[in-house]
C-alpha cells in the first residue's frame, strides 16, 4: 500500500467518520468519488463512502443511514457492505466495491497510520498489514 495525503474533508464529514468508527467499529471506511481523487471543485459534490462492517452493524447502518448523514454538508452518500458480501459480490456490485477499494482512499483501516491507496488488488491490501 502506498500512503497518500488524506483529503481535506468538511468538518461535518470528519465528524461522521469519527462517529462511524466509534459507534460501529467498522472493519474499513473508504472514501471514493471526487473527494478521493482530489477533483472536488465545488461544495455541490457528494462525499461518497463505503463502510465495511459486520453483518449486524451493516444492517444497523442501513437502517440509520439517513439519520447519520442528516447534518452533513456537502451531502454524504454512505454504502454499507460486509466483508462476506464483498468477497462474494458478482456483476455490477462486485465491480463497484472493487473499484472503490482500487481507486478510493481508506479513511479507516485498523492498524494503518495514514490514509492509504492500494497499488494492488484488494486481497493483497489486507495481507500487507
Amino acid at each position: 500500500m502506498s500512503p497518500v495525503e488524506r483529503p481535506e474533508l468538511p468538518a461535518s464529514v470528519e465528524n461522521l467518520v469519527a462517529r462511524l468508527v466509534r459507534v460501529f467499529s467498522p472493519e474499513q471506511v473508504w472514501l471514493f468519488g471526487s473527494y478521493a481523487s482530489g477533483n472536488a471543485t465545488s461544495r455541490r459534490h457528494v462525499v461518497q463512502g463505503v463502510v465495511l462492517a459486520s453483518e449486524d452493524d451493516a444492517l444497523e447502518l442501513t437502517r440509520r443511514r439517513q439519520q447519520l448523514v442528516a447534518g452533513c454538508f456537502p451531502r454524504v452518500d454512505l454504502v454499507p457492505a460486509t466483508q462476506t458480501e464483498f468477497a462474494h459480490a458478482r456483476g455490477e456490485r462486485a465491480a463497484f466495491l472493487r473499484g472503490v477499494v482500487q481507486h478510493g482512499v481508506a479513511l479507516h483501516l485498523p492498524g494503518a497510520t495514514a490514509a492509504v491507496r492500494p497499488d494492488q488488488p484488494y486481497q493483497h491490501t489486507l495481507a500487507a498489514e
